[in-house]
């Protein structure tokens, strides 16, 4: 009996495995900067049950993220790009970006890119928190 309890707890894990493997490649996952916002990139792998892509932000050395969008699926091997155009409303030199893949069972997987610093004029951070006001 505990032989085959261990062997379907072994078949459920290798499933789950399987199931949830790389949906991105790790080392497609890039970011820059510029005088815009932040932009992002990753390539997929397996979309095999991927519901969709969230981006969310840490700014400085904060511990939290905040939610700033999503993308939808388009395909195993799809290039996906997101412009973070918001960076620039706050004065934090660095920021911390993680692109949860959520599935449709409601499982994540989370990928962290590495810290992006930034440096932003002043009026341009004016001229976003003037944007900002009237979203």
């Amino acid at each position: 009996m505990l032989r085959r309890q261990v062997l379907l707890f072994a078949v459920v894990v290798f499933g789950a495995a399987f199931a949830l493997g790389d949906a991105i490649s790790p080392t497609s996952i890039s970011g820059s900067s510029d005088a815009q916002g932040v932009h992002l990139k990753w390539v997929s792998v397996d979309e095999t049950g991927v519901a969709r892509y969230e981006i969310w932000r840490s700014p400085g050395n904060a511990q939290h993220y905040d939610y700033l969008g999503k993308k939808m699926p388009a395909g195993s091997g799809t290039m996906y790009e997101f412009d973070d155009d918001t960076a620039f409303k706050t004065t934090d030199n660095f920021y911390s970006y993680e692109i949860r893949v959520v599935f449709s069972n409601g499982s994540t997987v989370s990928y962290f890119i590495s810290v992006t610093t930034r440096n932003v004029s002043s009026v341009r951070r004016t001229w976003g928190s003037i944007k900002a006001m009237f979203r």
